[in-house]
């Protein structure tokens, strides 16, 4: 995949999103994605000088690969929205399908780690409750 390796971790810049093409098994998949999401997926590939979906199975069809990328952008939608409140279950459910994702070589590592973390600020209540302005930060803080 020609694109993910001219962005690859080791690269220092990415590429504008005039340039992005997002590409899995030889399908371009820009069409299939609606161009907010696109955008949303470029931000957190660009924040993680990479393309998430670089490592994706080949077996994967061109419209699951849309559907993963279009579900991996709402969920990080979801966890830029939540707050102290959001239930343990939303958290569980968000770390079972990024772990998913991941199993079938999307990089989502950082997702799981902003979950993970965010899960144990809203976890233990008491604290929680004085831990707010931190969790806020914690949810609102760059990719």
């Amino acid at each position: 995949m020609e694109d993910a390796e001219e962005c690859g971790r080791s690269s220092t810049t990415f590429v504008d999103f005039e340039d992005f093409t997002i590409t899995a098994n030889d399908i371009i998949l820009d069409y299939q994605i609606p161009e907010s999401i696109r955008l949303k997926y470029y931000e957190l590939c660009r924040a993680q000088k990479s393309y998430l979906h670089s490592g994706l199975l080949a077996t994967i069809s061109g419209s699951l690969a849309a559907k993963f990328i279009s579900d991996t952008v709402k969920i990080a939608d979801a966890i830029k929205s939540s707050n102290i409140s959001t239930p343990q279950s939303d958290f569980a459910l968000w770390d079972k399908t990024l772990a998913g994702f991941e199993s079938l070589g999307i990089e989502v590592g950082f997702l799981r780690a902003r979950v993970t973390k965010l899960s144990r600020l809203a976890d233990n209540t008491p604290q929680a409750e004085r831990d707010e302005l931190r969790f806020l930060e914690e949810a609102s803080a760059p990719w």
